[in-house]
Parts: structure tokens; sequence; C-alpha cells
């Protein structure tokens, strides 16, 4: 008996491009499993640890009015996903400092007059692991602008700092 006949079959049952894409389905299959498998076991190595996260806002350029309407306890959340951030434990305001020259052209940082930079800084409760950090479900990340809110108050703020607990 041969090992593939005139017709094409292997041992006469079935046909060899048949038995081809048979493999590669199969290899493909494999392939797939093994991904996430991989998949699992990184997750694995970058298990998640939650508690609470310290997030430090930078707002710029606010009025005396807006620094002395946050205070310590107040509640903030994000406006785009409407959920709370958490609640403001410390906060401090600068005046608001621009880069100029001076009359003899040396360069000098000159004061704006009633505005101030303000660090809020919120502990929430996230979520973080090797790659990211996550609150109410979004990964955050310094440098990124996020529009945040209260009972009195409503800013685009930029995070500052991030600390974990």
């Amino acid at each position: 008996m041969k090992i593939i006949d005139q017709k094409g079959k292997l041992f006469g049952l079935i046909n060899v491009v048949d038995l081809l894409i048979i493999l590669v389905i199969l290899l493909a299959g494999i392939g797939v499993l093994k991904y996430k498998d991989i998949g699992a076991f990184m997750s694995k190595i970058s298990a998640d640890a939650s508690g609470n996260v310290y997030v430090t806002y930078s707002i710029s350029g606010v009025k005396e009015v807006s620094v002395e309407g946050v205070s310590s306890g107040d509640i903030f959340f994000d406006e785009d996903s409407r959920q709370i951030i958490g609640e403001v434990v410390d906060k401090s305001a600068t005046h608001t400092q621009i880069a100029t020259t001076d009359k003899d052209g040396k360069f000098v940082y000159s004061e704006i007059p009633d505005r101030f930079d303000l660090l809020i800084k919120i502990k929430a409760k996230g979520s973080w692991n090797d790659l990211e950090i996550i609150v109410n479900n979004n990964d955050i990340q310094i440098g990124e602008k996020q529009e945040i809110s209260s009972r009195m108050s409503n800013f685009s703020a930029v995070i500052y700092g991030i600390e974990t607990e």
C-alpha cells in the first residue's frame, strides 16, 4: 500500500490538501491558546494591588475666590464620567508667575496680579500594577488633563502627581 495514492489521498483515507488545511487550523488554535496563556501569566506577574491613590492636580491662573472655594473634605468628581474621584486632603496656592524680561533685557519672573496656581491633593480609591494606575475604571497618568468639579467649583486641571498607599 502506497502512502499517497493516485487520487492524492493519504493512506487512501484523506486528501493531502485537506489534511494540510486541518493542520493549519489546529496550529492556529494552539497558537491562540498559548497567547491567552501568556496573557494570563503576564497578569499574574503584574497582579493588581488596591487601596488609596493620592492624586495631585495642578490648576493654573485662578482667582482668589476659586482658591478660597476649595477646602479640605470637599468631594471632587470627574466631569466626563460623572464618577466621584475623592475628597480633598490638602491644598496649596502660590501667585501665578510669568517669564518676562526687565527694562535691561534680563530674564525675570513677574507675578500676575490676582491670579494663583492651585495644587489640590485628592484621596481616591484605586488599583495599580506594574503597568498602570486605575481610578474610576480609568488609567491615569501624570500630565493628563482632566475636568474636575465639586459642589462649588469646576476646574480644568492637570495631574501633577500620583502616590499610592
